[in-house]
């Protein structure tokens, strides 16, 4: 019975085993059949992915052949035009020496780049025998990396130190930004961006330490928009958002940038940051400085510079000028006394209230001295007291009189002090007065 039992129990384990076994399996089956489907589903994707892109290359290529055949067409034309003006000529003149003609291979060929070759240069009466071929073009590369579109990204660093350049539109126009459109569940969106414009906004607004006004106009495939500059980016363009940017410009059939184009305005950007700045752009830049500025830095070099101004518009004789220079320095003093009042309304009150501190203490000293003095003359004679041994004539009268003369400087002296402080006091309330 015991070794029944035991063989009992040895079986079941078995088939516990064996089940575990089947199951391990189905399951390992299970996950492969899952990563076939995946990996097919990719490979479907990629599929439809290249079917679209060689679509739209066919598209592009028929268009670019509809435009070839027209312009052979065109310059076929020009060739029968040509041929019938020498025949014209011919007429009552000598008959010119003959001319190797044409062939018609070497004006119309199968293969496309002769045919742009050929419309490239157009034949001359006087070289009739030379070839219309020219050289054969450079294969234009377009960028597919991140890291080329790089070169191209302008960051609010360099925008702001380039904004009051002289030609700043004209070196950021057909750079790229990473610029901020928004949050989406408290993440902030960015995207890659090409700025195609510079414009002034209505709105003038602080970028880093300085003001400006300016605008960039901005596209992302064909969405266009206008941004300030305080919203592009310090950062890189991420992957996910270059891979964005690619798609979009794809889906829509625009052209990316060449690589020639990428080295030609990267080498622009690195020669704005070398650039030796002349004296009249830098007159410029600080004219577009001062424009945002609400107050001049110097009161006395700008009240200058209009006495100048005035003075040199009324030797030549413009009264209307004149005046606005008038009404100009008006503004300015007004301004100049208004910002003074300020300045010193804080320094008023400030000497005021030290002055009354100042008062208050001697009027204190004054009142411990008296104690002091009250205090020492009742106070009994202690023999254990350390004393003065400066040398004196004892006499009790001798003594009363210099306690008394002694008394009477103190009082003189408070006296004199309470004085001055009561004048400086008489001096001070207009002054408070009008600040309050």
């Amino acid at each position: 019975a015991v070794v029944s039992t035991q063989s009992a129990h040895y079986g079941r384990g078995e088939s516990m085993k064996t089940r575990q076994e089947i199951q391990r399996k189905l399951k390992l089956q299970k996950k492969k059949e899952e990563a076939a489907k995946i990996e097919v589903d990719r490979k479907k994707q990629e599929q439809e992915t290249k079917a679209i892109s060689r679509a739209q290359r066919v598209r592009k290529t028929q268009s670019d052949d509809k435009g070839k055949g027209k312009a052979i067409d065109e310059l076929r034309a020009k060739r029968e035009a040509h041929k019938a003006k020498l025949k014209t000529n011919t007429d009552g003149k000598r008959s010119p020496e003959p001319k190797a003609l044409l062939k018609t291979k070497d004006v119309y060929t199968d293969d496309e780049d002769d045919d742009d070759k050929s419309l490239s240069s157009s034949p001359s009466p006087d070289s009739d025998d030379e070839s219309d071929r020219a050289p054969s073009p450079q294969i234009v590369r377009n960028i597919s990396t991140k890291e080329q579109l790089s070169k191209l990204r302008l960051s609010r660093f360099k925008l702001e130190k380039w904004v009051h350049l002289p030609f700043f539109k004209s070196l950021v126009c057909g750079c790229f930004i990473r610029i901020g459109i928004g949050d989406k569940l408290g993440k902030k969106i960015y995207r890659v961006a090409e700025i195609y414009d510079v414009v002034e906004t209505p709105k003038i607004y602080t970028l880093g330490n300085i003001k400006t006004n300016k605008g960039l106009k901005v596209r992302h495939g064909i969405a266009e928009n206008m941004y300030r500059l305080e919203f592009v980016s310090n950062q890189d363009f991420t992957d996910s958002e270059f891979m964005k940017w690619k798609t979009t410009i794809e889906q829509n059939n625009l052209k990316f940038p060449t690589v020639k184009y990428v080295d030609t305005k990267a080498k622009a950007i690195k020669d704005a940051i070398d650039h030796e700045y002349t004296n009249e752009e830098i007159d410029q830049i600080v004219k577009e400085k001062e424009k945002f500025r609400k107050n001049p830095r110097n009161f006395a070099a700008k009240k200058s510079n209009i006495l100048a101004q005035k003075g040199l518009a009324e030797a030549v004789g413009d009264f209307a000028e004149v005046e606005k220079l008038k009404a100009d320095l008006e503004d300015l003093e007004t301004d100049a006394d208004r910002l003074s009042k300020v300045r010193n309304k804080s320094l008023t009150a400030i000497s005021y209230i030290n002055d009354k501190n100042r008062i208050r203490t001697s009027v204190r000293i004054e009142e411990v001295l008296r104690d002091e003095y009250a205090a020492e003359k009742d106070r009994a004679p202690n023999p254990f007291q350390r004393r003065k041994t400066v040398s004196s004539v004892v006499t009790p009268n001798y003594q009363m009189d210099d306690e008394k003369t002694k008394t009477a400087e103190l009082l003189k002296k408070l006296a004199e002090e309470r004085e001055k402080q009561k004048r400086k006091k008489s001096r001070l309330r207009p002054c408070v007065d009008t600040t309050a």
